[in-house]
């Protein structure tokens, strides 16, 4: 194996040793501060295990979301029945 590619396993194995479980999720989404607040919605709603991470059953406003652990936080997807979805991070505390 090559210094690179055990680099890159060592990289991934740890970024995965990081990421955050689902009441971790819940309270950076809890205390993250934004415009609209939907984060503060996303933490207090009922979420189901999908792949890769959870899905909100509720939508708001038309948007259906999904969470999903990463490095240091959460990434917040947004889809509508029209259009392109949204994403963000919001970080971990």
């Amino acid at each position: 194996m090559s210094r690179g590619a055990a680099l890159a396993r060592l990289h991934a194995r740890r970024a995965q040793d990081r990421r955050v479980t689902e009441a971790e999720a819940r309270a950076a989404l809890a205390a993250f501060v934004a415009v609209g607040e939907v984060e503060h919605w996303i933490a207090a709603q009922a979420w189901r295990a999908a792949p890769g991470g959870w899905v909100v059953p509720e939508p708001y406003l038309g948007m259906r979301f999904r969470v999903e652990p990463v490095a240091g936080g959460v990434r917040v997807t947004a889809f509508t029945d029209k259009g392109e979805p949204a994403a963000w991070v919001v970080p971990a505390r």
